[in-house]
């Protein structure tokens, strides 16, 4: 079965929508929209995956490979926002519309996780395995710092801890 629409080539029963593109062009996009309204709301894109079967849904997928030579660059998904209200420009924007754990955002390195899907512990904005670097300024309003006894020198057990916290609970 072929795809139900098919620009350069036959497509097949996998996609819905099938586009090759030749790879003499110096930019090349696979799908490429412009709306220009002047009211509601308007997407470049918009999908709405349901699915009732223990599978892994994709609403958008972004995957990209190359073998290009030293300035080669790869992005999965890119995000630019510019020129609307001030504080409502998002390169990116992702939200937890559930009461269930999980993330807006996640990110990982590839040598961070033993499994592709981790689960998450907890209701998070944004959720991160592996080092993550900002550069800049970083604002919390609180920051939970866990201690870490590989860094610590001269441990030494506590002799008689119960009556040393009795003081303190006095």
């Amino acid at each position: 079965m072929r795809s139900l629409l098919a620009i350069n080539g036959t497509g097949n029963s996998t996609y819905t929508i099938y586009s090759l593109t030749p790879t003499t062009f110096a930019c090349n996009f696979g799908v490429n929209h412009y709306s220009r309204l002047t009211s509601n709301n308007s997407y470049g894109i918009s999908s709405t995956v349901f699915n009732t079967v223990d599978v892994t849904n994709y609403g958008i997928s972004g995957s990209v490979g190359g073998s290009g030579g030293g300035n080669t660059k790869a992005v999965g998904v890119y995000g630019s926002a510019n020129s609307s209200t001030g504080g409502y420009n998002y390169g990116v924007y992702g939200r937890l519309n559930t009461t269930n754990n999980g993330a807006g955002v996640f990110g990982s390195t590839s040598t961070a996780l033993s499994t592709e899907f981790p689960s998450i512990p907890g209701a998070y904005a944004g959720f991160f395995y592996g080092d993550t670097r900002v550069v800049g300024t970083l604002t919390a309003t609180s920051i939970v710092q866990s201690s870490d006894y590989r860094l610590k020198d001269n441990i030494r057990s506590l002799s008689n801890s119960d009556a040393c916290l009795n003081k303190v609970q006095d």
